[in-house]
């Protein structure tokens, strides 16, 4: 199911982020904001971007560490959520595209989701935990300060 959702971001400009960068350009550009935990790959390739021509390659990338159950990509997600609004608030309007779940590269590959239904519903319901889990974690840190 993450390889069916990984395979439509080959042509996805959003969800990009630099995979090799000189020392020179890394240390210009700040490197990773240590304060970010969700995001952090994103707000990097978009300073980067910002400053730099990046190249782009046809990507093909083997993904270690999936997760293994639902309750993990929940765990996970909460986790991040905890620190999107700083993610958002450091990359405004291409930041929120980055991480909506409503994707313009998903209607490129429609006709995938009918070819496919059961990657498509296990999509779907991955998305659902993913993104509500993300949701109470920014409302628990937004309460918590």
């Amino acid at each position: 199911m993450r390889k069916f959702e990984r395979d439509m971001y080959d042509s996805d400009d959003l969800n990009v982020a630099v995979r090799f960068v000189r020392k020179d350009t890394f240390l210009d550009v700040g490197g990773f904001d240590t304060n970010l935990i969700y995001g952090e790959d994103y707000d990097f390739h978009n300073r980067v971007a910002k400053k730099y021509r990046i190249g782009r390659i046809n990507p093909r990338e083997t993904h270690l560490g999936e997760y293994k159950s639902l309750k993990e990509i929940a765990r996970v997600n909460y986790y991040y959520g905890k620190t999107a609004l700083l993610f958002l608030k450091k990359n405004s309007a291409r930041g929120l595209r980055q991480v909506s779940p409503i994707r313009k590269v998903y209607l490129k590959h429609y006709k995938d989701f009918f070819r496919h239904p059961y990657l498509s519903a296990g999509f779907l319901v991955y998305q659902i935990v993913r993104y509500s889990a993300g949701a109470l974690g920014i409302l628990v840190s937004t309460l918590r300060y």
